[in-house]
């Protein structure tokens, strides 16, 4: 199957309309979600992470994480940018520098340290005013190396402009927790549209840079860069399991849809790339008793065992730390059940026969890891 990364044509946007999203006046806290599991085990992958589609650009993301920013941005576009005579590479070069060179904000996000927007009247003074708000805005991003995901999308934004490059910042909802299947998620996220050759390109420079962590209290206590390249020009349809725009211009010149947003499966992040959910149609299933929901997936790597959990019934965790290493549970091992899969040699298949009308949820296991979450809603 092909990695198709071009995605569906929308009519130009309005820049205009777009800055209205500047003065909403949220909080750090209201603008960023965490990006990491509370349960850190299930967390613990089995196998290598997925490939990541990085060799095309490995040679170009190594030569732009040495460009050293000295106070002036726009010279630093320019270092990153000069080599290179297409939209699609001087994109790449940016957004390989400020993934590597912005760091999570996880102590203004625990602050829920609010963005202080300036206060103006009329056109010309408020983008008077604008313009300096942002540049302060920026300059202390840059100047402190971190911000939450508005401050990556708005450097993002600034050095393609300086690229000639057509970008806007976008805010919506986002998802990224096990219980927000049939949910909107926090509206508290930011990330970028590109429009490269007449074609636009979803990015998150915030998701794509690492993940945090949090402490027992529940806060964030840590960042941890990890590069995630899933959220490169990520195709629309899979850049929507987890993001929806806010402003309605978006939905109307694009397919996005609010309702196939909401009822989208939870997926585990390791497996975003890997994955394509042939059936069930949806994350929230409606089923009677007695009947078979069916599952089938295209899976882009082996999976050597595949199990389901339900509200009703856990298989005991197989995966445990000792010593801060991952090991498999011997005792544990022999109390798995497991699916039947079904033999295909294109996909995973199997069913599942609903026998109780206190189902709610059921949870797709790949070797021993959930990959997948699906609501449950038994019906007359």
């Amino acid at each position: 199957m092909t990695f198709d990364f071009r995605l569906q044509n929308i009519m130009t946007f309005d820049f205009r309309l777009l800055l209205l999203l500047f003065w909403t006046g949220l909080s750090a806290q209201e603008i960023d979600s965490a990006v990491e599991e509370t349960d850190t085990i299930s967390e613990i992958i089995s196998e290598t992470p997925p490939p990541r589609y990085i060799a095309p650009y490995a040679k170009l993301d190594s030569i732009a994480r040495t460009v050293r920013y000295d106070g002036n941005l726009e010279k630093a576009t320019y270092e990153l940018t000069k080599s290179y005579s297409s939209e699609i590479e001087k994109t790449r070069a940016i957004f390989a520098w400020v993934t590597a060179n912005i760091a999570y904000d996880y102590k203004s996000y625990n602050k829920n340290k609010r963005t202080d927007f300036p206060k103006c009247k009329g056109k010309d003074d408020c983008a008077a005013k604008f313009i300096k708000w942002e540049a302060d805005y920026l300059n202390n991003v840059l100047r402190k190396g971190k911000g939450v995901c508005d401050g990556y999308a708005r450097v993002f934004k600034k050095m393609c402009g300086f690229a000639g490059i057509r970008c806007s910042v976008v805010s919506g909802w986002s998802k990224q927790y096990i219980n927000q299947v049939g949910r909107m998620g926090a509206l508290n996220h930011a990330w970028n549209v590109v429009i490269i050759e007449e074609k636009p390109y979803y990015l998150d420079a915030t998701w794509a840079a690492g993940y945090c962590t949090r402490n027992e209290k529940g806060e964030l206590d840590a960042f941890h860069r990890s590069y995630n390249d899933y959220y490169w020009l990520t195709p629309e349809d899979r850049f929507l399991r987890n993001h929806f725009p806010k402003d309605t211009i978006w939905p109307k010149t694009s397919k996005a849809d609010k309702i196939v947003y909401r009822d989208q499966p939870y997926i585990n992040n390791h497996y975003l790339s890997s994955i394509d959910i042939l059936s069930p149609e949806s994350g929230v299933i409606k089923v009677k008793m007695c009947e078979f929901i069916k599952f089938k997936f295209d899976l882009r790597y082996v999976v050597r065992k595949m199990q389901v959990n339900t509200n009703l019934y856990k298989n005991p965790r197989a995966w445990v730390l000792e010593n801060g290493e991952k090991v498999l549970d011997g005792n544990a091992l022999k109390k798995q059940k497991y699916v039947d899969l079904q033999d295909s040699d294109l996909f995973y298949e199997f069913e599942y026969e609903v026998l109780d009308r206190n189902l709610r949820f059921i949870e797709v296991l790949f070797d021993y890891n959930v990959a997948l979450k699906f609501k449950v809603e038994v019906v007359d």
